[in-house]
């Protein structure tokens, strides 16, 4: 038996169609990856095949269960990973795997969870203040409380670097059991190849159903081909570009770090970085979560003092004068960092 089965379900927000005519199958013991661009439908599919959200039309049964009418029942038997960090913040990793094995009412051993994901030396320490990774880490671990039949995962990736990625990917792997049916949804289109099973969706439709290696051999293959049949890839010019007006300035590097250091405690966040960015250069700041790219950042925007070291924003040093510093800026933060109403 499938373990959800889906016919001609059809959802709508006012005038926007979030999932049109779509009909789906998704098979017992296998990871299925829901695939495709921010606002596909991929979370507003998911929350209907959980029973958070109803469908306008058509029929969803999840596990044998209507999820519309039978949430209870089915509730019991589903580990749920929300897009969103839907953890507490003000509790530590501990104690959220409490409250969530409190919730679901099964055993607090959470010994081997915490060992699979790297989190024991973390007991202590509070969600808010987890590397992106671990946050994700953690939301796993309490998804996969009481050994549940479905496991769904709605973008448990997005934001993780490369590593904590493949990570996720592994302890799923390594901790559900053979019989056990995983969703995964995701817009990296690289994270395809990883799947049994993969759906591709665009603008609340099927566009792909199947095995990964039917779609394209390689993971860039991939990519192209889901592009193509999205529509493709209009490259225009950008009318930002084309009516920004550049302040002029002699100084020979308008970004400047020397020697930029942070300490948090006896933690070193940042050990004297130092780079200089020409005029007109791109400068990529790479690495994993916790490498202390933002924390670098925020010194150079003057959110966060440096221990030691100096940030200059087109000569100006941003300690000694950051009025006229932040003046030159434009900051977009990792967090989304605009008002929600």
């Amino acid at each position: 038996m499938d373990t959800v089965v889906i016919n001609n379900i059809t959802k709508k927000f006012e005038h926007t169609t979030a999932i049109d005519d779509l009909t789906l199958t998704i098979p017992t013991g296998q990871m299925t990856g829901i695939v495709g661009a921010d606002a596909a439908g991929k979370t507003t599919l998911l929350r209907i095949i959980i029973g958070l959200l109803c469908a306008d039309s058509g029929t969803v049964t999840t596990l044998g269960y209507d999820p519309a009418r039978q949430k209870k029942e089915l509730i019991a038997q589903i580990g749920y990973m929300p897009q969103k960090f839907g953890l507490y913040e003000d509790l530590s990793v501990r104690e959220n795997l409490e409250f969530y094995a409190d919730l679901k009412s099964v055993d607090k051993n959470f010994d081997e969870l915490l060992d699979f994901t790297g989190l024991r030396p973390f007991q202590k320490r509070l969600a808010g203040n987890l590397s992106g990774g671990m946050k994700q880490k953690l939301g796993l671990a309490c998804a996969l409380l009481g050994d549940p039949k479905f496991l769904v995962l709605d973008e448990p990736s997005v934001g993780v670097d490369p590593i904590s990625r493949r990570d996720l990917m592994r302890l799923v792997r390594a901790t559900i059991k053979e019989d056990t049916t995983v969703i995964w949804s995701t817009a990296y289109l690289d994270e395809a190849n990883s799947f049994d099973n993969t759906v591709v969706i665009d603008k609340g439709k099927v566009i792909f159903h199947g095995p990964p290696e039917t779609l394209a051999a390689t993971s860039a293959d991939f990519e192209r081909e889901v592009i193509r049949m999205m529509g493709g890839y209009e490259e225009k010019e950008s009318q930002i570009a084309a009516h920004y007006i550049y302040r002029e300035s002699t100084v020979e590097y308008p970004v400047e770090a020397l020697n930029l250091l942070k300490m948090y405690g006896n933690f070193a966040a940042v050990k004297n970085n130092t780079f200089h960015i020409r005029k007109g250069e791109i400068f990529g700041l790479l690495g994993p979560n916790g490498a202390g790219k933002s924390t670098s950042f925020k010194m150079m925007c003057g959110l966060a003092r440096p221990t030691d070291g100096t940030a200059k924003i087109m000569g100006v040093d941003i300690r000694k004068n950051p009025t006229l510093a932040r003046s030159y800026l434009g900051y977009m933060a990792q967090k989304f960092s605009l008002y929600g109403n």
